[in-house]
């Protein structure tokens, strides 16, 4: 798991090992959890979009804020 700012998180495994009762508790402290490939797209899009040059995107809207 990996804490994302506003509330967010993404799971990326690392508590695999716990068991139903610690993976149950991980997943109680995100209200939203995304994958590999949706945690990865937001900073993507923001690093390599050239219209979004110096501004910041809102990581669960996925809207440029100014």
């Amino acid at each position: 798991m990996s804490e994302l700012a506003d509330g967010l998180a993404i799971w990326t495994g690392l508590s695999r090992d716990l068991d139903a009762d610690g993976e149950a508790a991980i997943r109680k402290t995100s209200p939203f959890w995304k994958n590999h490939d949706q945690g990865a797209a937001t900073v993507l899009i923001a690093a390599l979009d050239p219209a979004l040059d110096g501004k910041y995107i809102c990581i669960r809207t996925m809207r440029v804020l100014t």
